[in-house]
C-alpha cells in the first residue's frame, strides 16, 4: 500500500474509534460521521436498526437526525427501522482502504 492509502486505512480506523464515543452534544456533522463509521465498519453487521445506533451514539434525536441527512444525501437507505450504507458510500470505503496502490495521475510525477 501506498502512504496515502495508509493513511485513509487509517482515517477508517479513526471514523469508527470515535463512533465508539457517546454523541451527546455532537455536531450534526459529526453525528452523521459517527452513524456512517458505524455502518461502514469491516467486519461488522451490514445494517443496523436505529436503536442500536442510538445506544451507540447516545442520544436517540441526534441518530434520527444524522441518519435523514446521510438518507438525503444518498449515502444510507432505510428499510423499516433499519440503516444500511448504500452502495457509493461502500465503495468509497473500498476505495479508501483499497490494498493496491493508486496509479500517479498524469502530472504527478516527481512527487
Amino acid at each position: 500500500q501506498s502512504a496515502s492509502s495508509l493513511e485513509t486505512c487509517d482515517l477508517v480506523s479513526q471514523m469508527h474509534d470515535q463512533a465508539s464515543a457517546p454523541a451527546a452534544g455532537l455536531r450534526a456533522d459529526e453525528a452523521e460521521f459517527a452513524v456512517l463509521a458505524l455502518l461502514l465498519e469491516l467486519p461488522g453487521p451490514a445494517q443496523w436498526s436505529l436503536s442500536e445506533i442510538a445506544l451507540e451514539l447516545g442520544c436517540e434525536r441526534q441518530t434520527i437526525r444524522a441518519v435523514a441527512a446521510l438518507r438525503a444525501a444518498g449515502l444510507v437507505h432505510c428499510c423499516g427501522e433499519f440503516v444500511f450504507a448504500s452502495r457509493a458510500a461502500v465503495r468509497f470505503r473500498d476505495l479508501l482502504c483499497a490494498e493496491e496502490s493508486v496509479p500517479a495521475l498524469p502530472g504527478d510525477a516527481g512527487r
